[in-house]
């Protein structure tokens, strides 16, 4: 099983690989992602003419991404342990803390809640902005959601 360095670092590359991937979607060199997620609200605006991926460098965004992965993965590990097997009573209260940190972790970024950092104006003016606080506060956990399986997936075949 992974330390807890290991695995925050394993969180911040997925993370970071994720919003790579929808970045190159962007540019045509994904054509699977727009297939799977089709006219996705959050995936048009990110990848809109204007939005999010155009108003960040790509490394940025990377970067931004991974870090806030990384940040949301440290409350979650503190909150619960990570499922050292796969089982339905480790995995799915872990996942329910993912999804609900992630949520959460979203309000700090969101410049339309009052408890928001500022830290993050630009995707509070593009990605928030358009979904809105409930939208956003969903699709926040659900990408937990997504970082968290992929990592107890590949862990599960790296075994």
């Amino acid at each position: 099983m992974l330390n807890r360095c290991r695995l925050l670092t394993l969180t911040f590359l997925v993370t970071g690989a994720f919003d790579a991937l929808l970045q190159l979607s962007k540019h045509g060199y994904m054509p699977i992602i727009p297939m799977i997620v089709g006219d996705s609200d959050w995936f048009i605006s990110l990848t809109k003419s204007g939005g999010y991926f155009d108003r960040h460098t790509p490394a940025a965004a990377v970067l931004l991404a991974g870090i806030v992965g990384y940040l949301a993965q440290a409350i979650i590990l503190s909150i619960i342990d990570f499922p050292v097997s796969i089982s339905i009573r480790s995995v799915v209260p872990f996942l329910i803390v993912t999804f609900v940190v992630s949520a959460l972790f979203g309000l700090l970024m969101n410049d339309a809640w009052p408890v928001s950092t500022g830290l993050f104006p630009i995707i509070s003016a593009t990605y928030y902005k358009d979904l809105g606080k409930k939208r956003s506060m969903v699709t926040d956990g659900l990408s937990g959601l997504v970082v968290n399986t992929t990592i107890l997936i590949f862990l599960y075949f790296l075994k």
